[in-house]
């Protein structure tokens, strides 16, 4: 949508706000009672569409009348590179990559959640993960749970913010099975 674009009657400059603007609701006014129907005027309309527009610009898009659909795909734009770093982020299996007792940095400029998924048997076992030096979660075996033999995937998940080191240590008593980052 290109809000500058009118049927006939535009001017050159944008208009003035309202001196002594009605401030209020709208109203589709009453005959009976004299009330007259609110009048959004020209700045009102002025601002609306500079307020649409500015979106459309700010997402890098160029304003069209012939595609309607550019405030939505301006919004969805903006999510993606404000929030998400610009991009979707998706699972990725990085177990090949990764090992016990090493620190990694987050240098993919988000956050990333991490997921390892640990077999645990009736040993007395543990996972830890640490996020910046800072023990943040953990995977335990617990031999009141699981009887003699018995063996169960645990996972626990981190979300490791950009610019942060993260790694996993176990005591040996726990092997890792899966590792996956949302990146």
């Amino acid at each position: 949508m290109e809000p500058r674009n009118y049927e006939s009657g535009a001017s050159e400059s944008a208009p003035l706000a309202p001196e002594t603007p009605s401030l209020g609701y709208p109203t589709g006014g009453n005959p009976g009672t004299g009330t007259a129907a609110t009048k959004p005027g020209p700045f009102w309309f002025h601002k609306i569409g500079e307020s649409l527009r500015q979106i459309i610009v700010a997402a890098g898009l160029t304003p069209s009348d012939s595609n309607l659909a550019l405030v939505v795909t301006a919004i969805i734009t903006l999510i993606k590179n404000e929030i998400l770093g610009g991009s979707l982020q998706s699972w990725q299996n990085v177990a090949a990559s990764r090992a016990l007792g090493v620190t990694y940095t987050n240098t993919t400029g988000r956050a990333i959640l991490v997921n390892v998924t640990a077999t645990v048997s009736n040993a007395s076992g543990y996972a830890t993960f640490r996020v910046n030096g800072v023990d943040v979660n953990r995977i335990v075996s617990n031999n009141d749970i699981l009887t003699s033999g018995q063996t169960i995937d645990a996972s626990c998940q981190v979300i490791v913010p950009n610019g942060s080191t993260y790694s996993v240590t176990t005591n040996g008593s726990i092997n890792i099975r899966h590792w996956s980052e949302l990146r």
